[in-house]
């Protein structure tokens, strides 16, 4: 009977023991994901899919991390179907199509950007375009799009303060 006793306290004490090293390790590790994905709640996504708008894009971009220093941006260049199809599953916040791309469940606004050249290096390589001309875009994001920052980059790309 004695040994039932101290089995049953050793079973108790380990599993007591298991469960606070499981929430020890949990606690230890917040601090660690914290650093790996800072400002994980403030991070912007924008998809275009012309390299003659990455200038444009980039300075609305860095105007809107001025204002928001611990905002985290990230630019996405990609070809325009899958550009609408992160739109969709969320991988990116605001996407840059062409104006006759249409999808369901999003807001939009067809805007006319001047198309620039492109510095690669600081200045070794020159991206140039050929067609200097406006082309009519069209800025898609979510319903619903609440997020302040966000809402500020779709005014600031709009051309409106």
């Amino acid at each position: 009977m004695e040994v039932l006793v101290l089995l049953g306290g050793f079973a108790a004490i380990f599993v007591c023991g298991y469960i606070l090293m499981s929430k020890l390790d949990d606690w230890l590790a917040a601090p660690q994901n914290k650093e790996e994905h800072p400002g994980a709640g403030t991070h912007v996504r924008v998809a275009t899919s012309r390299l003659d708008f990455v200038p444009v894009v980039s300075a609305a971009l860095k105007e809107l991390s001025s204002q928001h220093p611990d905002l985290h941006c990230t630019l996405v260049l990609g070809e325009e179907q899958g550009l609408t199809g992160a739109l969709a599953c969320g991988s990116v916040d605001l996407a840059l199509v062409s104006d006759h791309t249409a999808m369901s469940s999003v807001q939009y606004r067809d805007i006319t950007l001047q198309p620039q050249s492109v510095d690669i290096l600081d200045g070794t390589v020159e991206v140039s375009v050929l067609d200097q001309s406006s082309v009519h875009q069209r800025l898609l994001w979510h319903n619903g799009e609440s997020r302040p920052y966000i809402l500020k980059l779709i005014h600031l790309l709009c051309g409106q303060p």
